[in-house]
């Protein structure tokens, strides 16, 4: 018989829970020079967002996945893609330069 896989001896320590604010006055009390005010969340600094923007059809305002390779117009579904074939180089670039589009 193969002995037990976990110690039966074994017991878990509590995880000690601090707040924001008890995290503030520990790092304060340790004479760090860059800490924030206790209870000040205006001044955490964060990165830029990972998330890529959403980007909507040019026709009908909704959600786009696909991009007309000839005129780059975006849209949302197979009609949209006929009425932007449909549509004159004159009308292309305004609907280009309304998303703000520049070629």
């Amino acid at each position: 018989m193969h002995p037990p896989f976990k110690n039966p001896n074994y017991v878990k320590k509590a995880a000690r829970k601090r707040s924001l604010k008890q995290i503030l006055t520990t790092l304060a009390n340790r004479g760090k020079k860059e800490v924030l005010p206790v209870g000040s969340f205006v001044s955490i600094k964060t990165g830029d967002s990972t998330r890529f923007k959403a980007k909507y059809s040019d026709v009908s305002g909704l959600k786009a996945r696909y991009r007309d390779p000839k005129s780059g117009l975006l849209y949302a579904s197979v009609a949209e893609f006929r009425q932007i074939s449909q549509l004159t180089p004159i009308e292309i670039r305004d609907f280009l330069a309304f998303r703000g589009v520049t070629e």
